[in-house]
Order: C-alpha cells, then sequence, then structure tokens
C-alpha cells in the first residue's frame, strides 16, 4: 500500500497498479480496496488503477470527531488532486455518491462511472435502532447482516454465501465505520442545482435485481447531470463487481474508451 497525507493529517491508503491515464476507483460502505480485486487485473492493462481506502476503512486513517459527509468529499478531492492529472473516477454505492460531488470539488475530473449511488438519508427508525445497538454491543456481524439485509435488501441465499465469500474478513473488519456514516446522512441535503452545468460525461450503471429504491436512486441522479447514461446489468445486484466482474469490466471499458 502507499500513502497520501491530507491536509488534515490523515493517511489514505491505495493500491496503484498498471500503466496508463490514471483510474480512481472508490468504494462504498463497509468495505476497502479489496472490493475491486476481480476488476482491477482487467484495467491494468489500459490504466494506472488507484484503488483507495476511504477514511477510517482499510489502512487508512481513523475519522475525525467531527466526521460528516463533505469530509468525504474533500478527502477525495484532496486525493485526485494529488495526483496532478484528470482521472476517471469510479464509484460504488455510497462511493458513487462521493465520487460524484468530489468531482463538484476539483477540475481533474475528465469522467465518471457511478456504480448504484443510493439515497442520501437515514434508513428508517427501526433500521437504525438496529444498527445502534449492533454498535453498542461492538457486534460487527450484527451490523453487517442488518445491513446487507435490511438496507441492501440482499436475497437470503446471496447473503449466506457473502458470509462465506472471501471478502468476510474485509465487510467485517469495516463494518464498525456503517453507524457513523449512516448518521451524517441526515444532516446532508442535495441541491440538484449544483449539477446544473456538469458537464463530465457519466455512466451510471444498475443491478437489474436491486432493490427498486436504489433504481429510483440512479434515476433520479441520472435526471440530474446534463450528460449522463444508464445502462442495466442484467441478472446482476449491487456487487457485481464480484459477482459478474467480466460484465463489469466490460460496461466501464466501453464507456471510458470512447473518452479517450
Amino acid at each position: 500500500m502507499e500513502y497520501v497525507m491530507l491536509k488534515d493529517g490523515t493517511a489514505i491508503a491505495y493500491k496503484r497498479s498498471g500503466t496508463g491515464p490514471p483510474l480512481v476507483l472508490v468504494h462504498g460502505a463497509i468495505s476497502d480496496h479489496r472490493i475491486w480485486q476481480q476488476v482491477s487485473p482487467a484495467l491494468e492493462d489500459h490504466f494506472t488503477v488507484y484503488a483507495l481506502d476511504r477514511r477510517s476503512h482499510g489502512n487508512s486513517g481513523p475519522y475525525l470527531p467531527n466526521y460528516t459527509l463533505e469530509r468525504e468529499f474533500e478527502d477525495l478531492a484532496e486525493f485526485i488532486d494529488t495526483l496532478g492529472e484528470a482521472v476517471y473516477l469510479v464509484g460504488h454505492s455510497s462511493g458513487a455518491c462521493y465520487a460524484l460531488f468530489a468531482a463538484l470539488r476539483t477540475s481533474n475530473v475528465h469522467s465518471l462511472v457511478l456504480y448504484e449511488p443510493p439515497p442520501l438519508q437515514l434508513p428508517p427508525p427501526a433500521i437504525l435502532e438496529r444498527i445502534n445497538h449492533y454498535e453498542a454491543q461492538h457486534d460487527p456481524v450484527g451490523l453487517f447482516i442488518t445491513f446487507m439485509d435490511e438496507i441492501v435488501r440482499t436475497p437470503p441465499e446471496t447473503l449466506e454465501r457473502l458470509q462465506k465469500n472471501h471478502l468476510w474478513q474485509m465487510w467485517i473488519t469495516n463494518a464498525p465505520t456503517l453507524p457513523s456514516e449512516l448518521r451524517s446522512f441526515a444532516d446532508y441535503k442535495i441541491d440538484p442545482a449544483s449539477f446544473a452545468t456538469f458537464q463530465q460525461p457519466t455512466l451510471l450503471l444498475f443491478g437489474s435485481e436491486s432493490p427498486r429504491y436504489m433504481w429510483a436512486s440512479t434515476q433520479k441522479v441520472a435526471a440530474t447531470l446534463p450528460n449522463s447514461q444508464v445502462v442495466i446489468l442484467e441478472g446482476q445486484g449491487h456487487g457485481a463487481m464480484n459477482s459478474a466482474p467480466e460484465l463489469f469490466v466490460g460496461k466501464i471499458r466501453q464507456f471510458l474508451t470512447a473518452q479517450t
């Protein structure tokens, strides 16, 4: 792993591989750079891939007491600016939202791929109560299962497989970051007017088997961005980078090739 030191003294870890123009991968909740390990090799022949660990995830430094979503956006914009040239930016889930808002804070984003950006809002009170309970109990497994079952709405058979997945330890290690991230959604309000002149080409990806609320959110983001398109990943849910890496990479490369 390599590191970038942010202005506030926080170290952001990243894994760099490949050669070519820079491609930055931004993971979602309870995850880190390892979520991309099945797709990075297929991108390395055309791009220098930067798979980062967001603040408090993986090997990066911790959340600060005054953690906000704005801090996430600024972290990512600052990381991008250290690379010194325009990047291709790929984000998954909440990482897709952070990628989009980071692109408003730097001139160094060439184009974006956003995979199922969710609504930035608190989950229903009953779910939040369970999240808070498992946080108080220091129970990362409870956090993971609640998140995947009740928020991502993962089918039971898929959830069972995930608990045997090679990424299981990654999810459990990062699960304690979930409550702070979810609570930060309460204070954030999106202003669609911010994107009225946003011209970076943007591809939005949606899995046909994902929850309808994610489809609604994906459509809402697409309607907000003047230069966007939506592509459906047939037969996939919220984790196509692992369940169908060739399909996932194919859609990304097709889009990015048109931008290079």
